[in-house]
Order: structure tokens, then sequence, then C-alpha cells
């Protein structure tokens, strides 16, 4: 089986460029497919190791989205029209081989116009390119890979694994092999919902209102004023010292922001094991639901995560483990989990979670 380049422009597609490549993967093996953020060996020349990739492989598969023909850069140009540009150069160089260069549609996104593209990559508006859509990515995933023949020879083809088994109770989406779940979990889904209505019902004619029920998100933004959720101090809460840098979400408190730095999944967990913040320790690092918990898919940013938490990237480490080698990371801007290795840490962040009354 030839090599495969997945080709993306970050700020764009590269949840969907890291959700493909680990499908691939499974499809082909590991060796098979190049994508820059887990394929370059650190202190490596990325130049380099692009070079003899892009000098190798068997085909290209370019992912567009609704920012790939016109995000700009610091100077308010668009990308693709600088030289420079690695997206550009990938493309230029497929093209120019001659091999089969696919593009592959995101998001709804349409067909570059050719006269729209460079000239060194015009002629990728002719080939012939295929959509991935959201809402049928499992099915759009194994027909793409039927008709690119990428199915290694002597190797069953088994199930992909694309995205976490996570429950999103905030997002109108529609996860990947999301129907099956349903189908399983209706009755006990019917029985929550009549407990639910039950309890309801007890507590309007109780006198007491259900929304006196639920804590205030409330987080702490002075030195000398204490923690508090409906005006009284959690139990093991102490006022914070010099920052604001917890928030407590109901029966939870989570650090307001992530780490701010690239960190794997092992790093992740030493990091909210060793934490001590406003006078708090015992952290841990969430499972995939508390974090879909977060998820805030009318969020006006590529951020998606509810106020007042806030993120430096997308990615965020679960504790949720699919196999010894791998676990799931929240997307917070499309509302995904997706497994990748325990070892990979490019643009990923860890939040902190705790009990509120630990």
């Amino acid at each position: 089986m030839g090599a495969i380049f997945v080709s993306y422009r970050r700020g764009d597609s590269e949840g969907q460029a890291r959700a493909l490549s680990i499908a691939l993967r499974e499809h082909i093996g590991k060796d098979s497919v190049f994508m820059d953020v887990d394929s370059i060996a650190l202190g490596r020349d990325f130049r380099q190791v692009l070079q003899e990739r892009l000098g190798s492989c068997d085909l290209m598969l370019a992912l567009i989205g609704p920012n790939w023909l016109d995000i700009k850069d610091a100077a308010g140009n668009r990308r693709l029209e600088g030289p420079t540009d690695i997206v550009r150069q990938e493309i230029a160089a497929a093209l120019k081989r001659n091999i089969p260069v696919t593009p592959v549609l995101v998001q709804g996104t349409q067909m570059p116009a050719p006269e729209h593209l460079p000239e060194d990559i015009r002629d990728l508006a002719f080939r012939n390119g295929f959509e991935l859509s959201h809402t049928r990515w499992e099915s759009d995933v194994r027909e793409l890979v039927q008709r690119l023949g990428l199915q290694a020879e002597g190797r069953q083809e088994p199930p992909l694994v694309v995205t976490a088994p996570v429950s999103l109770a905030n997002s109108k989406d529609v996860m990947p092999g999301q129907g099956a779940s349903r189908q399983r979990l209706w009755i006990p889904g019917l029985a929550l919902l009549i407990f639910l209505m039950a309890g309801f019902i007890w507590l309007k004619y109780s006198g007491t209102t259900p929304n006196s029920q639920l804590p205030a998100i409330t987080t702490t933004t002075r030195a000398d004023k204490p923690l508090t959720v409906n005006g009284e101090t959690p139990t093991g809460a102490q006022p914070p010292a010099t920052s604001d840098g917890i928030v407590v979400d109901g029966e939870l408190t989570w650090t307001k922001t992530d780490n701010g730095k690239d960190i794997d999944w092992n790093g992740a967990n030493q990091y909210c094991n060793d934490l001590t913040l406003d006078g708090l320790s015992r952290w841990r690092l969430p499972n995939i639901d508390e974090l879909a918990k977060l998820y805030d898919p009318k969020g006006s940013s590529d951020f998606k995560i509810r106020k007042p938490f806030r993120l430096t990237e997308k990615w965020v480490w679960s504790s949720t483990k699919q196999s010894s080698g791998s676990a799931f990371q929240f997307y917070f801007h499309l509302g995904h989990g997706y497994e990748n290795p325990l070892r990979t840490s490019h643009l990923i962040r860890v939040m902190c979670v705790r009990g509120s009354g630990e």
C-alpha cells in the first residue's frame, strides 16, 4: 500500500484531518498515512520531512474547509497568495508530480473556482473531489476508502474508531455512529424522562421552585472575596489568594482555563495530580462526558466552551481511554471526542476537575 499525504490548513480543518488520519490508519496501517502533527519526529527539520514525504507519497488528500481559501495572515493578506504558504507548496508539489490529488470538502464547503486559486495550484479545481459530511462521517469515510482503493493487501477491514462515545447534552449535532446507541438507549431514556417529570411535579406542588435547586456558576474575581455557590462556601473550599482560577459548576470545581502549553496524556494526568490552585488540591483529569458538558455549540469563537471557562487551544485531554495506548480528546470547536495515541501532544491542553466538597 502506498503512502497517503493528508494536507490541511490549521484554523480551518485540523479536527477533520486528525479524525480522517486516524480512520485511514485503522484501514491501511500507521506508517502509510502522513499527517504533520503526528508524523514528524521531534528535532527534525519539518521542511525537509515535508519535502521527503511529498516526493514519495502516492496520493494526496487535500482537506478544504470554509476558511481554507480566504484565511488571512497577520498582515491581512490571503495566506494562499503567499508563495511560502505551506498548504500551497504541498499541493503544488503533488500536482507537479501528477499523482492523484483528491480535494476533500468538509463542513459543507464548495470546490474553489479556478480563478480564485494561484496559478501553480489552479489544476486542483479540476480534480475530482469528495465531500465528507459531519452527519454521515463514518459511512462517508468508508466510501472514500473504497473509492480510493486503500484497503491494504491481506488486511481485514476493522471497524472505524473515529469519535468518542460521548453524550453531548448541549449539542444539536448528531455524532458519527450515534444512531445505534440511541436505538439501544431509548427504553432507559424514556424511564429517565418519566422520573424527571415526576420530580418536577413534586417540586411544583411542594412549594419549592425547581430553579432554586440549581447552583449558579460562580467564579472568584477578587483576592478578598471567598468562593461561593448560592451564598455559601463549599466544604473544603478556601478563599483564593491571588487568582480567579477556579469555577464551581454544580458538584464539580474546575480550573477556569487550560494549562496553556502542549502536553501528552501522561503529562496531563501528572499535571492534575500535582496541581494546587487557590488552596485546593486533589485535582484529576476529567472524563469525556464531563468535558462534553462544557461545550457550547452557540459559542461565538472557535473555542466553543461555556462561559466563564477559557481555552488557549481547542483540544483537551480526557481520562477516558479507548485502549492501553490511546485516549479520547474533546474538540471544543466541533463538539466531538476523538481517539488519539497517549504520546500525542501538539496543540493539546489539559483542564483539571475535582469534587466541590472534597
